[in-house]
């Protein structure tokens, strides 16, 4: 399978979006990291370039994913609800 490039402008920096990048190797991309912090100047670069792809991490991707895993990892109830309350739901 061919190797895609994709420019990659990583404005959060975090072990989350390095993992991103590192994942993309496996998905047989060839990750260009940019190093301008300019998105509109990475846009226009990345236009002037023979890449065809450009993956924007935005500050803070990898602190918000990590709010949405735990808020996802919460205990739920562990008894089901009655009939009448399910009901209630619909």
């Amino acid at each position: 399978m061919r190797t895609q490039k994709i420019a990659v402008l990583n404005l959060d920096d975090s072990p989350f979006s390095g993992q991103l990048i590192d994942n993309l190797k496996t998905a047989n991309f060839q990750a260009e990291m940019l190093k301008e912090r300019d998105k509109q100047k990475a846009i226009d670069e990345t236009r002037a370039s023979d890449t065809n792809l450009l993956l924007v991490i935005p500050e803070g991707f990898g602190n918000r994913w990590k709010r949405r895993k735990s808020r996802k990892s919460r205990p739920t109830p562990t008894s089901a609800p009655s009939r009448s309350s399910a009901a209630e739901v619909r």
